[in-house]
């Protein structure tokens, strides 16, 4: 299918679902920037190959939405298809929700794949459409209908990063999140970040090119943990691994079947809405009580340990980094010109 015919298909899905309005986000349910294929729902619909931007289709009309990193390459990508690029980070941009509470009528209905939108992009597309009562309507995937060769998600199995390299065992990162909960006086947390999991469970994948995440959401209890990961993905030694640090496995379309599981307990959830998706929020939100609070694992990450940054001091292409820098950037700097932010972090540690 061409990107015409594609835009053609999913407007009669559209009218269907009397919707006026349906938005493609270009992330995944776990508000990645960098996917797989099976989730590269932007690229899919409009031909534009760039990390970052939001495609909006209305009845008449089609807009992506991009950055200044992405001008030229959108013009070219676009050319033919219908679909207008619209600009943003320069004087004067709208962006998405401003726009489309300019276009569309009163009443109007806007549709979106709730699984691939965090609940606080929601929350802030909902404030701009109050003054039209434009309501944001959840309907999961319209384009699963016509993506008829769409590849299916990863299965490469997932590896463990040992101790010797993190620094420090899965069991004890899950202890802070207990302690966390204790604080917060709630009885789970669930965190579908991907860096975020693979960093609380020292787990390691292939299921993003140059990104070595894992596909799956975690949820930690004040007794138990799981990682819900699809099972073939998981060798039956991992999996004992895994349970020596308290993880069960289980698959991972069978979230809501586990937050079934809690609907009578009264149990607290701990969620970051920042990235957690709003399809799984709303579920948590029909059977549980919830915290919203900023995921601790940001912060916790970021900090890190002897053995990590012990790493970097010894890592040859650090080192190698750090010298090419030494011998080109300093230099170059001498003569008044700027230093990138990324050289001169090295050039701190490279001399340390």
């Amino acid at each position: 299918m061409t990107i015409p015919e594609k835009l053609t298909a999913l407007r009669k899905i559209m009218e269907r679902e009397s919707l006026d309005a349906y938005i493609i986000s270009g992330t995944d349910p776990h508000n990645s920037e960098y996917l797989p294929e099976a989730w590269q729902q932007r690229k899919w619909i409009s031909g534009f190959t760039g990390s970052y931007g939001t495609v909006v289709v209305t009845l008449k009309e089609a807009g992506l939405w991009t950055d200044t990193r992405y001008f030229i390459q959108a013009e070219k990508e676009l050319a033919g298809s219908g679909i207008n690029m619209h600009k943003l980070r320069v004087p004067d941009a709208v962006d998405y929700p401003e726009w489309l509470a300019s276009v569309l009528p009163a009443e109007a209905r806007v549709g979106i794949d709730g699984f691939c939108m965090p609940v606080n992009d929601i929350k802030s597309l909902e404030s701009y459409f109050t003054a039209k009562k434009i309501r944001v309507i959840d309907k999961t995937d319209l384009l699963g209908e016509i993506w008829l060769d769409r590849p299916g998600l990863p299965e490469a199995p997932l590896f463990l990063l040992k101790t010797e390299f993190a620094g420090k065992p899965a069991r004890e990162k899950i202890n802070s999140v207990r302690e966390y909960l204790q604080e917060k006086q709630a009885d789970y947390a669930l965190f579908s970040c991907l860096d975020e999991i693979a960093w609380l469970y020292n787990i390691r994948g292939r299921d993003v090119s140059y990104n070595p995440v894992v596909i799956s959401y975690a949820v930690i209890g004040r007794e138990k943990s799981w990682l819900f990961v699809k099972n073939r993905k998981v060798s039956a030694e991992i999996s004992k691994e895994l349970a020596a640090n308290g993880i069960e496995i289980r698959d991972y379309h069978h979230l809501f079947l586990f937050l079934d599981e809690l609907k009578k307990t009264d149990a607290v959830f701990c969620l970051d809405t920042d990235t957690l998706n709003y399809a799984v929020y709303n579920k948590v939100k029909s059977v549980c009580r919830l915290i919203e609070s900023k995921s601790p694992v940001v912060l916790w990450k970021s900090i890190k340990n002897t053995t990590e940054s012990g790493r970097y001091r010894h890592d040859p292409l650090f080192l190698l980094a750090g010298r090419q820098f030494k011998e080109t950037g300093i230099d170059r700097n001498r003569g008044g010109g700027k230093t990138d932010r990324i050289p001169s972090g090295m050039s701190r540690l490279y001399f340390r």
